[in-house]
């Protein structure tokens, strides 16, 4: 009888956790995990063949959450999928390494999910570098929050996730996967793209916003952290991509088209926007090419003057610690100068 209320209480989640060599960073994000972890019905942890003992030591920390644990190296959203078609419970939650969620803020995200009926269900994360310093919250959810009369939760019409999904870059209309929650059986039906390199979310959206239903919590009940600098997009690769998502538009366009909440009117303009945003991201990556040996030089010359920073701040401390000395060395000669006056009396 005890078990079944166990059962019973659980949170109907599977939560999926991706770890590919983040040694350094899961002590802490599991500690945060750890008031709400044991809530959820199933653990799933997808290691991309790390070589830093990141398995070894989630296996030691969740040995007694009956997690399951699979080694996984064809890539980031192979592995999200690879763990929702092994999902059990009927929300999926990814637990993005580094990326936190408040202990309350699955089961307000899960609320949300059941009173809208929503497929899926947004936040807008707080924003934080890797140094713990607070940045501007501009994402596109957190645009669409700043425009609102209402602070409860709402399901996004057609024209906002079509606009949300193609308009703002690679963060797009799901933002941080931290901070959401999704249904299985819809991810099950509309898998990650894994053609998209780290970009998959937004390729995600742009596919697939039009055939889910999507709602919105607009308080933060999770924080997302800027990503290392060495992990960002070379200029080539966002140029790249930026053609690839310009492609993705033209097919989202004839599905908003083809959507029964919206008017000619809007399909029109939603036509002649999407051209000009084609247009233009296609114009941005032919251009990468010429302007990427100025951007190499420009990148050269601010490590340099970082450099120049450095030493000048080296040369300033040494200055300061001269002085000092010199202030001391006065000091004793000062001294000096009186006990030899005292002696010649």
């Amino acid at each position: 009888m005890e078990e079944s209320n166990e059962v019973a209480t659980k949170l109907p989640v599977t939560v999926i956790l991706p770890v590919l060599n983040g040694r350094s960073e899961l002590p802490a994000h599991l500690d945060a995990m750890e008031r709400w972890l044991a809530d959820a019905a199933q653990v799933i942890v997808v290691d991309g063949a790390s070589q830093d003992g990141s398995l070894e030591y989630v296996e030691q920390r969740l040995v007694h959450k009956a997690a399951e644990f699979h080694v996984r190296d064809r890539g980031l959203y192979e592995a999200w999928n690879f763990a929702v078609r092994r999902a059990e419970a009927e929300f999926v939650y990814f637990a993005t390494v580094g990326d936190r969620i408040e202990p309350g803020g699955v089961n307000a995200l899960l609320e949300v999910a059941r009173t809208t009926g929503a497929e899926v269900v947004l936040s807008p994360p707080s924003m934080v570098e890797g140094s713990g310093e607070v940045r501007e919250e501009s994402w596109p959810i957190h645009q669409l929050m700043s425009g609102r009369e209402s602070d409860g939760p709402f399901v996004l019409s057609s024209l906002e996730k079509f606009v949300l999904a193609n308009t703002f870059g690679i963060q797009g209309l799901l933002g941080s996967s931290a901070s959401n929650l999704y249904r299985t059986e819809t991810l099950r039906a509309h898998p990650f793209p894994e053609d998209a390199g780290h970009a998959g979310d937004t390729a995600w959206g742009c596919r697939h916003a039009l055939h889910v239903s999507v709602a919105v919590l607009p308080r933060a009940v999770a924080t997302f952290v800027e990503s290392r600098p060495d992990g960002r997009l070379t200029d080539n690769e966002y140029a790249r991509r930026g053609v690839d998502f310009a492609r993705l538009t033209q097919e989202s366009v004839e599905q908003f088209a083809a959507a029964s909440d919206v008017s000619r009117k809007e399909i029109a303009v939603l036509r002649l926007l999407a051209a000009g945003w084609c247009r233009a991201r296609e114009w941005m990556a032919g251009q990468v090419e010429t302007f990427a040996p100025l951007l190499a030089g420009h990148r050269q010359h601010q490590v340099y003057i970082a450099e120049l920073e450095k030493e000048c701040v080296k040369r300033l401390a040494a200055i300061d610690e001269l002085d000092a000395e010199v202030k001391r060395l006065r000091g004793e000669l000062a001294n000096a100068g009186k006990t030899w006056r005292l002696w010649g009396r």
